[in-house]
């Protein structure tokens, strides 16, 4: 038996990933082994993907998914609209769904914000009290528990001394908060699970409030943390995800020098699980040249021009610099080499938000505003596209998709028209005769995928 991964805690104890059974149970005698259940993995997937497409450009198309627990996104068209959000739209209680349990943790010994170090301040029924001294006694003897204490009480507050005289025998010093990320807002007991703080959470319109809200609201419908990166790159963001986790996110602006202090201290042994082409083998090559961290591949640039492909060359100077070229590509296309030739983004999108609309003509107004701007952009990118999609938000904020594929790829504005036109129609008259309503929309987009380039089929020119 293989350990597949390892909580925090395990990691504390030295078990990891890969790790034979044996040797992980013997590093940690109290281990729990919880048998891997890929079905129920993909089910929660689906419900944070949900989540995400609500904040990436052009819906789906706006987002690479990687693995069931990890995603990029384009978010820069949500935060243009987000600008213009009231309050009430970025305000969101700490619960699954209305009328739902609030997802606060209610153990005293786990408030971050009730604790005192009084024994009147531990006059709780017998079982909550039964329950607090078998917590005390198992984590009084615990080193790994006492270590995260003694952080969790350095990080959070400052220790609240007992009153003097106070009965203390129920009620031990080393009881504090464990709380797992350093933003109170989404920091969660280590205990529990849920949210140390109650209360509606209200999110700025930045791009690390929007990311802080992506966060809670899928810690709220799946009741799982996540840390994320803002960055003005896949590359980066990648990056910057690993640089603030448990349940944290890091942002890094888009200039030279928050790049450069991002990128050049990583360690060679950290970049193989973050940079796409640096395994072991290249590692123990690396650091016989001296090569220990990203900054020391663009230092010796020069020995690498001998050990190295001059397509590895140009990859790995990309990283030293930040560059990410295939944010949005294939991953079985050659545009992580470097080549013009293969790069072509899979898909382009353009949306626009306005006051709730129930008029077809208006709405149709504006689907042909937006498929003549996509097509010019389309026009100056050099590509084409055969698969055209339509991103519906409704006055009740729920999002539809409807996509029709064209019989050749196109960039002709009157052909994407003539297919998004279509496809608003449909919608119009499938609410009048499902909900007996008219369509009343805050947002429309148009999207064009399964993208091509000129560059790749010159006889598409003539089209």
């Amino acid at each position: 038996m293989m350990w597949s991964t390892s909580n925090y805690l395990a990691r504390r104890y030295g078990v990891r990933a890969a790790m034979p059974g044996f040797l992980g149970k013997k590093l940690c005698p109290q281990l729990t082994i919880v048998s891997p259940d890929f079905v129920k993995y993909a089910e929660v997937s689906r419900t944070v993907r949900r989540i995400l497409v609500e904040y990436c450009d052009g819906g789906a198309s706006g987002m690479v998914t990687m693995s069931l627990d990890e995603a990029y996104l384009n978010i820069t068209q949500h935060l243009n609209d987000r600008a213009d959000w009231p309050k009430d739209r970025r305000t969101y209680w700490p619960r699954a769904a209305p009328k739902t349990p609030m997802l606060v943790c209610r153990r005293v010994v786990c408030s971050s914000f009730q604790l005192l170090y009084s024994g009147v301040a531990y006059a709780f029924a017998s079982k909550f009290n039964s329950a607090l001294m078998e917590l005390c006694s198992k984590t009084s003897n615990d080193p790994l528990l006492t270590d995260l204490l003694a952080t969790s009480s350095a990080s959070n507050s400052p220790t609240k001394q007992p009153t003097p005289g106070a009965n203390t025998t129920n009620c031990p010093s080393h009881i504090v908060p464990l709380v797992v990320g350093k933003d109170e807002e989404l920091a969660t007991c280590l205990i529990c699970g849920l949210l140390v703080k109650s209360g509606p959470r209200v999110f700025g319109t930045s791009a690390e409030e929007a990311v802080r809200e992506l966060r809670f609201r899928v810690f709220c419908a799946t009741r799982l943390t996540c840390s994320a990166g803002i960055a003005p790159n896949s590359l980066i963001a990648k990056i910057a995800s690993d640089l603030n986790k448990p349940n944290g996110q890091f942002a890094v602006e888009r200039t030279a020098e928050e790049v450069d202090a991002a990128i050049s201290p990583l360690p060679i042994r950290k970049a193989i699980f973050m940079v796409p082409g640096i395994g072991h083998v290249t590692e123990c090559r690396l650091r016989a040249f001296g090569v220990q961290t990203v900054h020391d591949l663009y230092l010796r640039r020069g020995i690498l021009f001998h050990l190295v492909s001059p397509t590895a060359l140009k990859y790995y100077m990309r990283i030293t610099l930040g560059h990410s070229e295939d944010d949005w590509l294939d991953p079985d296309s050659n545009a992580a080499s470097g080549d013009p030739q293969n790069a072509c983004q899979k898909s382009m999108s353009i949306e626009r938000t306005f006051q709730d609309c129930d008029d077809r003509q208006i709405l149709q107004s504006k689907c042909k505003q937006l498929c003549f701007s996509l097509a010019t952009e389309m026009k100056e990118a050099h590509v084409q596209g055969k698969t055209v999609t339509m991103k519906f938000k409704l006055d009740t904020f729920e999002i539809r998709s409807r996509s029709q594929t064209l019989s050749d790829y196109t960039c002709a504005a009157t052909m994407i028209y003539q297919c998004a036109s279509e496809i608003l129609k449909t919608e119009i008259k499938s609410e009048l005769t499902t909900n007996a309503r008219n369509l009343t929309l805050r947002l429309m987009g148009t999207v064009a995928v399964s993208l091509i380039s000129h560059l790749n089929h010159p006889q598409l020119m003539s089209l």
